[in-house]
């Protein structure tokens, strides 16, 4: 009888790890779920076995307990660190059938750094992985011996990329919906035209907005537990006359789903109707991304046509986000923190995100950054947007450290709450109070917890060696 062939996927959280409790998270990984989907039911004559891991929900991953055949693991740069112990931990055991276990990972951060996954690693995956890349990827890792393996990285080209996405319906069947704040997530399409210097999108997917085929996404809809739905494209207005965004619309409407989406500001304003048909076709908010209060972004509007855009929102009764970054604008002050929370009070924001100007491996800020030596923390975990990895001209690292609690401690206070969600006259004022009180709670928790001496003790001043051979001269 030939051996089951078992495969673990993991998503490594080091934050979960070393406190030694879970946390829920917004959404369930789609990048989990679609390996699921795509992994072949038989590799090289084997029957496969395949399940997942997610460290935040699930706790630490026990290579030695589960000893897979193939272990694949796909991180952010926040979980490049954990990920990486894994895979060394992997290296002094031995697979259920006696045999090495093989790794491979993916994801954003292996995608912009192999070299340095490669390191601890025999096999990384770049960019987007299409049914028949993952297959050809597990085919030749199940295929080499028990020895030394050559280092090996594969890439979906160019030409090989579809206009239309053709794949399986993503698997969710490892996922316990009350981990979640939102458990039902659909992707419609990837891609992204905007190249943000901050971002990765672009560089990943393709500056091309390439829809799933409609008939797949519908299915991907009815499949879908009842709740809240996210949709978690790169950019959900990604191209005018915004046709697929139409289609999208249709579909969720046709099948009674209420949803959620993050979108460019400047798209959703060019269309008057497109507000409309959100609200009728069952859209509860939506996120946009404002990133400065003093510097016009490409992709962003003039204060006063946010004002009108988020005014327009409301009417329809969808609440809005409002996400903004610090340390765009080179000449920015102290005062930045106090603009910004101002601002979005007079927008009437229901909710807003703070974070941090973070140089993220696989953007040209990175790189930039990197180059010009402002970076000052090399710690990937400290890469989630609320640390001051970089320098910056006119805020300290601690200003920076703490004007970011300050902005969230302020705006999620009960004098903004007032302000912002005052006369409580319609179900979006019902809807956003009782969550900007959580929130208030929350993030007055976490200003708490917060320490700028722990954060400088636990900082990297230097790269790895894969890394800073990348930027040698």
């Amino acid at each position: 009888m030939t051996d089951v062939l078992r495969i673990d996927y993991v998503l490594p959280d080091a934050q979960s790890v070393a406190k030694g409790r879970r946390r829920r998270a917004p959404v369930p990984s789609l990048t989990m779920a679609l390996l699921m989907a795509q992994t072949p039911k038989q590799i090289n004559g084997a029957p496969v076995e395949a399940s997942v891991h997610v460290e935040s929900m699930m706790g630490a991953y026990d290579v030695s307990k589960r000893r897979p055949d193939i272990l694949g693991l796909s991180f952010l740069t926040t979980g490049a660190p954990r990920a990486y112990q894994i895979l060394r931990e992997a290296r002094d055991c031995r697979a259920h059938s006696g045999g090495k276990i093989k790794t491979l990972v993916g994801g954003i951060h292996p995608s912009s750094l192999p070299q340095e996954a490669l390191q601890c690693t025999e096999t990384v995956v770049c960019g987007e992985t299409p049914p028949e890349l993952q297959h050809e990827v597990l085919t030749w890792l199940a295929g080499q011996g028990n020895g030394d393996i050559e280092p090996r990285v594969f890439r979906l080209g160019e030409m090989q990329r579809h206009d239309v996405l053709v794949r399986p319906c993503p698997d969710f069947s490892w996922m316990r919906p009350k981990d979640y704040m939102v458990p039902q997530v659909v992707q419609t399409s990837v891609g992204c035209p905007y190249n943000c210097s901050f971002c990765t999108a672009t560089r990943v997917y393709g500056s091309t907005m390439r829809p799933v085929a409609y008939d797949l996404l519908e299915r991907d809809v009815v499949a879908l537990g009842p709740g809240l739905v996210a949709i978690v494209d790169d950019n959900f207005l990604a191209r005018r006359p915004y046709d697929h965004a139409r289609k999208v619309c249709d579909i969720l409407g046709r099948h009674g789903r209420t949803w959620v989406a993050e979108l460019t500001a400047r798209d959703l304003h060019r269309d008057e109707e497109l507000i409309p048909l959100f609200a009728r076709s069952g859209c509860m908010g939506v996120y946009i991304g404002i990133e400065n209060v003093r510097v016009k972004l490409a992709k962003g509007l003039y204060p006063e046509q946010y004002k009108e855009l988020i005014a327009r929102c409301h009417e329809h009764g969808l609440l809005v986000l409002g996400a903004f970054v610090f340390g765009v604008d080179e000449n920015e002050d102290e005062g930045i923190y106090e603009e910004t929370v101002a601002f979005g009070e007079r927008i009437a924001l229901d909710f807003a995100q703070f974070s941090v100007n973070t140089p993220e491996p696989g953007s040209a800020d990175f790189e930039t950054a990197a180059r010009a030596g402002i970076i000052t923390d090399w710690n990937w975990e400290h890469y989630d947007g609320t640390y001051p990895v970089r320098l910056f001209k006119n805020i300290s690292a601690e200003k920076m450290h703490e004007g970011i609690g300050n902005a969230y401690r302020w705006f999620y206070s009960m004098g903004s709450i007032r302000r912002r969600l005052t006369p409580i006259g319609s179900w979006r004022h019902l809807r956003a109070w009782p969550y900007n009180l959580y929130l208030g709670g929350t993030v007055r928790l976490w200003k708490r917890r917060r320490n700028f001496a722990q954060y400088q003790a636990k900082s990297q001043d230097q790269p790895s060696p894969a890394v800073a051979s990348m930027f040698a001269q």
